[in-house]
């Protein structure tokens, strides 16, 4: 019955592909060399060695061909062990398990029936010495039975095969990352209609389930988070990479690498609902894992900024007005609407700068003293950007035409870090629990943006012009000159100011990128509305009074719908740009 259903599992199983990978070497020759050892014991039977007419001619005949066939039978369950190990086929009850398992009982019961006879009473040295041979032989068998039984049925297979239950058994040695209720595993691989399909465990808050994904949608999935985290916009963002020579490896190779490409995934800083989605993760199940995400992540960073101390007070005071190049970086303390926050003052030593930071909440009777070095605000950065805030740019630490340590060079540092650090704190799409962190600050988010003026409407009440000179280089340019109006609770204020096109077009990139911000959405509690198209550049400077008036009227139009996109006339960093007045 052994020998037909083995027949037939190789008939079956000859073209099968493989199922799973890792392999245990050890465990495998150890069954081999069993199998091979009772084929060998087997055949020592067969030997004639008996007393001489201690069996009939039949007994002898029935002997031979009892252990003859015994022998044949443990090659070719070698042989099996071998088949079952190429082709990763499980091991199951009707074949190996039960051959070995009955092997074990019948040479159990020969051994017994060995040394309870009488023949060990009797004189005769040639028939004492016969039965002892055969209980040692039995004994062999035993003892390679048991080895065999145990694996049969506690480790029945050479490889990893797709059950949650054996992952921790079978292979102790890989340690499993578990975030935030979320662990992924990649239990192995099989063929189907000439596909390759990747088996992979995913443990989603105590729910396990085995999903199937081809290599193709591996590389489409790289290829969208590629898209949505490129070096651009998330500059710290460390993709992993999935290696694009992954076609030419073989198939045990390929679980590999994606079973570490997953496990680096499976962290708290690449949650995404793409990889969610991917691992077929969904409901209630999901959004409890990504609120779970920042709690977490909050809880391991929670010490991550260390606070420098100083206890020497002759900081230097900044003088009143600096000269910067920068259009943007310009004292506007009345653009802090939430937090006012200020450098006011740093102190210089032989290593580093301590920057002295001030910050109030008025309406919420909240004031916070602290000293920040250049590192420790650009951790804050980083910290940020692993939560996939969009965030521009950080201040460089260097200064073009200053060494770092001048007086005019930290000076026009300490205002950019003042102009970036009112920008994370007074805009709902850069807010951060985290951030307030950073100034001591416990007070709940909500009630921040309940700070933000609700009733404020800016309008554009006149016809865009035009100042400067025509030409063909680019010594020449053009000012755009805008004149709006903010009104609230019925009192109203009217400025004017002066842009120029690369102004815009640096706006329009902040705006598109904070577009994106999870936190905007959470703060409008809906998607935020489309941005206007913003005017096309031009290779050549403009040159006609047509094309001129042409882009003024663009950029009219473009102003005004940006003046009535909710999620725009909240962002700090347009208000700058249009120079909003206290």
């Amino acid at each position: 019955m052994y020998l037909t259903t083995g027949v037939f599992k190789m008939i079956k199983h000859w073209k099968d592909g493989k199922e799973v990978t890792k392999y245990h070497a050890t465990r495998f020759f150890l069954k081999i060399i069993a199998c091979i050892s009772c084929s060998a014991l087997e055949m020592v039977h067969i030997i004639d060695i008996s007393p001489r007419n201690y069996y009939s001619t039949a007994h002898q005949l029935f002997r031979t061909c009892y252990f003859g066939f015994s022998a044949i039978t443990w090659l070719f369950s070698a042989f099996m062990v071998y088949f079952e190990y190429k082709r990763h086929i499980k091991c199951q009850w009707i074949g190996q398990k039960g051959y070995w398992l009955f092997s074990l009982f019948s040479n159990t019961t020969l051994l017994i029936l060995n040394i309870f006879t009488n023949s060990f009473v009797l004189t005769n040295t040639e028939l004492k010495t016969y039965i002892m041979i055969q209980t040692i032989i039995y004994s062999f068998m035993i003892f390679s039975n048991i080895v065999l039984s145990y694996f049969a049925i506690f480790k029945p297979n050479d490889f990893i095969i797709m059950h949650t239950d054996l992952l921790t058994k079978i292979c102790p040695e890989k340690e499993e990352k578990d975030c935030c209720g979320l662990s992924v595993s990649v239990s192995g691989f099989k063929f189907k209609d000439q596909t390759t399909y990747y088996e992979i465990v995913v443990s989603a808050l105590n729910n396990t389930s085995i999903i199937s994904k081809t290599l193709l949608q591996f590389e489409n999935f790289h290829k969208k988070l590629e898209e949505n985290h490129s070096p651009d916009t998330f500059p710290d963002f460390e993709m992993p990479e999935l290696p694009k020579d992954l076609k030419m490896m073989n198939p045990a190779e390929k679980v590999s690498v994606i079973d570490e490409y997953l496990n680096k995934l499976c962290q708290q800083n690449y949650f995404v609902d793409a990889f969610l989605d991917f691992l077929e993760v969904k409901g209630k199940i999901k959004e409890t894992i990504l609120k779970s995400v920042l709690k977490t992540y909050d809880e391991e960073h929670d010490d991550s900024i260390i606070r420098s101390k100083s206890e020497v007070h002759n900081y230097y005071e900044p003088k009143s007005m600096v000269k910067d190049t920068i259009v943007m970086s310009i004292p506007a303390y009345h653009l802090n609407w939430i937090v006012d926050i200020q450098i006011t003052s740093w102190l210089r030593s032989d290593t580093h700068i301590e920057y002295s930071i001030k910050t109030e909440i008025r309406i919420l009777s909240f004031e916070s003293w602290t000293t920040s070095r250049y590192s420790e605000m650009l951790n804050l950065h980083k910290q940020l950007q692993k939560y996939h805030i969009p965030l521009s740019s950080f201040p460089p630490k260097s200064i073009h035409n200053f060494r770092s340590m001048d007086s005019e060079a930290i000076e026009l540092r300490r205002v950019q870090l003042e102009e970036y650090l009112g920008t994370i704190f007074n805009d709902p799409a850069y807010l951060h629990p985290f951030s307030l962190k950073f100034i001591n600050c416990n007070l709940d988010i909500e009630k921040l943006y309940k700070i933000i003026p609700q009733s404020s409407v800016y309008e554009l009440i006149a016809p865009l012009k035009w100042e400067g000179e025509l030409g063909s280089d680019s010594k020449h340019f053009i000012m755009y000159v805008m004149k709006f109006r903010k009104s609230i609770l019925g009192k109203s204020q009217d400025w004017e100011i002066r842009r120029r096109f690369k102004e815009f077009d640096a706006l329009h990139k902040v705006l598109q990128l904070r577009s994106t911000s999870f936190l905007l959405r959470e703060y409008l509690k809906n998607e935020p509305p489309p941005l206007p198209q913003l005017p096309g550049k031009s290779i050549a400077p403009l040159s006609t009074y047509d094309e001129i008036n042409e882009r003024k009227q663009e950029l009219e139009k473009y102003i005004i719908d940006l003046l009535m996109n909710p999620s725009v006339t909240c962002c700090y960093y347009f208000r700058n740009f249009i120079g909003e007045i206290e």
